[in-house]
């Protein structure tokens, strides 16, 4: 049984931390990275699908995480 201070509760509360901060770099890689000024020359269907799926990747890790965080607490 997994109690509190079990070593796999804190695995899984290290991996969800270390998700949580890869969305928070996801969210920003674009602005990191300067990719602004070669989007704003992808036409407008584009850059709405790649907006898109950046959102839904880094909101299912996002997800995932916090559950995980959640379900070994």
């Amino acid at each position: 049984m997994n109690t509190p201070g079990s070593s796999w509760v804190v695995l899984l509360r290290a991996v969800a931390g270390i998700q949580i901060a890869m969305v928070a770099l996801n969210l920003s890689l674009v602005h990191v990275l300067g990719l602004n000024d070669g989007l704003t020359r992808w036409p407008a269907s584009a850059r709405e699908l790649f907006v898109i799926h950046l959102l839904c990747i880094s909101l299912m890790v996002y997800g995932l995480a916090a559950w995980g965080a959640v379900e070994s607490a």
